[in-house]
């Protein structure tokens, strides 16, 4: 075998940019819900770091799909990922929580109930 070394050979490396796209199972979930958020990474360098928080503040994660339980109403999660060249992007998904609806039953006398009785107001919806 032959092997020859080349020195002071130029040459050009091209990176493809870094780029995330944040998504979630379900954007929409009812109140004690859970969905998995999802970091989609392309580009860099490889070796991403995934820093995850919410607006309102109060959650953070540094997994790339982490499963989160939104509190109520309407939260973003911010996903900020940094290749290993630290150049970082950012991305965001909104998830509302609908509240669990309320019902009440009124019995109608004479007529079984199409529901049994110990069925919660969660089975039925979410």
């Amino acid at each position: 075998m032959c092997y020859k070394t080349l020195s002071n050979t130029p040459f050009t490396l091209t990176v493809a940019s870094l780029s995330v796209n944040v998504s979630a199972t379900d954007v929409s979930v009812c109140q004690g819900s859970s969905t998995t958020l999802i970091g989609a990474v392309t580009g860099g360098t490889g070796f991403y770091q995934f820093r995850w928080t919410s607006t309102p503040a109060g959650y953070s994660s540094s997994s790339s799909s982490p499963t989160v339980t939104p509190p109520s109403n309407i939260i973003s999660y911010n996903l900020e990922v940094e290749d290993n060249a630290g150049n970082t992007v950012t991305d965001f998904v909104d998830v509302v929580v609908n509240p669990v609806p309320s019902a009440s039953f009124i019995p109608n006398p004479g007529v079984p109930p199409l529901i049994p009785a110990e069925t919660s107001v969660r089975e039925l919806c979410c």
